[in-house]
């Protein structure tokens, strides 16, 4: 890795090791004299230019890219094993520190997690008393996904987000966790809570619990919505619909976590960032179908579809300056024809997301950029290394919607 990342600072004209912001520098003086609308009056220096601007924009990602890994090791007190005298620092990185107050008390959002969970449950158990011919944690699409158990664990898991996001408390992985084991409970808990009913329904039964369970789970009866019989029962398969029960249940429940754990935060204001759309880069030439005993066909749909990449990648690189300077106006100008040309990108092979995380309150954002490649049910997305802006920048973005 080593040889690949100096190949990269060679690329870039840097020695390996120098501070991150000669890099950025660096990055921007070569995407300011190599972008290919330099020489649109020479098509070969042109070729040459997007060539060599996809050198550039690959060896800043890579850069950027191993200082991120190396900073997060360090920050988690892994070795580090690339050039003991260089500073690690995470890459353009301007976002604001964390808040020096209290840490935050998870107990909040766990609370109420549990309230919403056992009000949800009570729900269930309560339709299941009234209406004996509701199951909802029995329903299944095509005999094997719960859906009805996933939906309640859906519902019953919402105080853990709703807490998390009106305190600002955040989503990390502990709790996540701690969701896991409390839904697992909280499933044995209202089995527990249907066998105490019955027991009251049935005093002549004297059964213990789990003599309970394991005769309800046999006698579990599999039918279609449109089957007018009685259905067959179960038997040691019913163990099986307890099974998909409990982890529909459970994974329902991390859902609305697993959501806001992976959603951008401001560590300085303790909040949830909001995300904006900006708009589609086309990072591709429409396809077209060349048979392949086309040979000279096959060479220049390549061309062009090398051409439309590198012209994507030098328009983001300018995208990356525009943010990194804060010059909102000249990144408004850019980024208005793609929001009109949206509905020809989607169509494209591959495509650029561009979008904006901030904070609503101290304005702190990033640039983001995401790779989408195929369509419909084959979509493929990449985040690309983020470029963070400035207040100013964020508050001038949003003040032009």
């Amino acid at each position: 890795m080593n040889n690949d990342l100096q190949d990269c600072y060679a690329i870039l004209d840097l020695k390996p090791g120098v501070p991150l912001e000669k890099v950025k520098d660096a990055y921007r003086e070569l995407v300011r004299v190599w972008h290919p609308d330099r020489f649109a009056h020479d098509p070969a220096l042109q070729q040459k230019a997007q060539e060599k601007l996809k050198l550039i924009n690959l060896a800043y990602e890579k850069i950027c890219q191993v200082n991120v890994e190396e900073y997060d090791n360090v920050a988690s007190g892994k070795a580090v094993s690339f050039s003991s005298n260089k500073s690690i620092q995470p890459c353009e990185s301007t976002a604001p520190q964390p808040s020096q107050g209290n840490p935050p008390s998870y107990l909040l959002v766990l609370f109420a997690g549990l309230a919403t969970t056992a009000l949800t449950l009570f729900g269930v158990h309560w339709i299941n008393v009234n209406y004996p011919d509701i199951t909802v944690m029995g329903y299944y699409v095509e005999f094997i996904i719960p859906v009805g158990a996933i939906g309640v664990g859906i519902v019953a898991a919402l105080g853990y987000g709703i807490v998390s996001w009106a305190s600002g408390i955040k989503i990390v992985r502990g709790v996540c966790w701690a969701v896991i084991f409390f839904q697992v409970c909280a499933y044995c808990g209202a089995q527990y809570l249907e066998y105490k009913h019955a027991m009251t329904q049935y005093p002549q039964l004297h059964w213990s619990f789990f003599e309970y369970f394991d005769r309800v789970t046999r006698l579990f009866v599999w039918k279609s919505t449109d089957s007018t019989g009685e259905g067959t029962h179960l038997g040691v398969w019913g163990y099986g619909c307890r099974a998909l029960e409990l982890i529909g249940f459970t994974l329902g429940g991390l859902i609305v976590p697993a959501v806001l754990m992976k959603k951008p935060y401001c560590d300085k204001c303790r909040r949830y960032m909001k995300y904006r759309s900006l708009g589609l880069v086309p990072g591709s030439a429409p396809e077209k179908k060349v048979k392949k005993a086309d040979t000279a066909g096959q060479a220049a749909a390549k061309a062009e579809q090398e051409a439309a990449l590198a012209s994507a990648q030098g328009l983001l690189g300018m995208l990356r300056q525009m943010a990194a300077e804060g010059r909102a106006d000249d990144f408004q100008n850019a980024v208005k024809p793609l929001k009109i040309g949206n509905k020809a990108s989607l169509k494209l092979p591959v495509r650029y997301r561009l979008g904006m995380s901030s904070c609503g309150k101290c304005a702190a954002g990033s640039l983001r950029i995401w790779e989408v490649t195929g369509r419909g049910k084959q979509i493929k997305q990449t985040e690309l290394p983020r470029t963070d802006a400035s207040p100013e920048f964020v508050t001038g973005i949003s003040a032009k919607k």
